[in-house]
């Protein structure tokens, strides 16, 4: 009996331990080694005494078992769902990576070892990007009108989009971009659509006459 009594408090103490949080995975899974292991022991120290599974110990056991095993669960679950907004971001979804991240970021945070800043830098980063293309497409608005009469213009233009090569352009002739020939409408090659055909062609986009 009084080994029961001595063992019960040290059971109710891993389980207050499995139960704490924030924690990591392997600080778990090192938590449940010791707690087999002291569970081995008194078990082995009963000699012939009282035996050491005695119902309130079983219980106590398995109080502690179901705590380290939900949070172990519960880390695999959480570790899950950051792949798949790291997948998200990686697909360019970042506006819904960022949504599902503000569903679970309270279950990442009883977890020190599980992180959610890549989203915020993943926003940041986007945002930047849109401030990249709203800034290039203001030059580019302004270079095209003045395109035609200033060939330097449109190599500053060019050289403004080499450095940003990840990001392509689509650009479109309308209007009068064709003109009537005996042979039929054929695309005019004038210096604006000249331009328009070689930005395209360096960043990657395409060309659109309409």
């Amino acid at each position: 009996m009084e080994q029961n009594t001595l063992l019960i408090p040290i059971l109710r103490d891993f389980e207050k331990r499995a139960r704490e949080r924030p924690c990591t995975r392997g600080g778990l899974e090192a938590l449940e080694g010791e707690f087999e292991e002291a569970l081995g022991k008194a078990r082995a120290q009963g000699g012939d005494g009282p035996p050491a599974d005695t119902l309130e110990t079983l219980t106590a056991a398995d109080a502690v078992r179901v705590a380290l095993r939900r949070g172990i669960v519960a880390n695999e679950r959480a570790r899950s769902e950051i792949l798949r907004i790291r997948q998200l971001i990686a697909r360019g979804h970042v506006r819904a990576a960022v949504i599902e991240s503000v569903k679970i970021r309270n279950v990442v945070a009883e977890f020190s070892d599980l992180s959610l800043d890549f989203v915020a830098e993943a926003q940041t980063e986007n945002e930047r990007r849109q401030q990249r293309l709203i800034t290039l497409a203001v030059v580019l608005a302004a270079g095209i009108l003045v395109v035609a009469s200033d060939a330097a213009l449109a190599k500053d233009i060019f050289a403004e989009v080499a450095k940003h090569q990840r990001i392509p352009i689509l650009t479109v002739g309308v209007g009068n971009y064709e003109t009537e020939g005996a042979d039929g409408p054929r695309p005019k090659t004038n210096a604006p659509v000249a331009f328009l055909k070689e930005l395209a062609r360096r960043s990657g986009g395409n060309f659109l006459g309409r």
